[in-house]
């Protein structure tokens, strides 16, 4: 069974990054996606909002036409994917959350952090 698979990377990486692991899924026979969320790669802006982050992925979901698609985030890029799945669920057939931020509503990335990290 081939699957339809977005990687997503973490903060301070670029769509490049996940390209050993998309190869290797596209050896397997998946369709792999490794798009680079806004504000991220080297020379992008990074006066980003999370909500331009979460545009950007969503924007490739809806301009590729992607469907029953597995959305992977790799740690900051969790909260990506749960921004991604409120807008596009009809889009997605499964989330992985990869060694990633997980947050509540209304909660931020540094509200998961331990105390001694949300303090630097």
């Amino acid at each position: 069974m081939s699957l339809n698979i977005v990687l997503l990377h973490g903060s301070w990486h670029d769509g490049a990054h996940m390209e050993p692991v998309a190869a290797a899924l596209r050896a397997q026979g998946h369709t792999v996606t490794t798009p680079t969320i806004a504000g991220h790669g080297k020379g992008a802006d990074k006066s980003v909002s999370l909500e331009d982050c979460v545009t950007s992925i969503a924007d490739v979901l809806v301009e590729q036409d992607l469907r029953d698609v597995v959305l992977v985030g790799h740690s900051f890029a969790g909260i990506v994917v749960q921004g991604v799945a409120e807008r596009h669920a009809d889009r997605l057939a499964r989330l992985v959350f990869h060694n990633a931020f997980v947050v509540q509503d209304g909660e931020s990335l540094v509200d998961t952090l331990p105390p001694h990290l949300q303090a630097a």
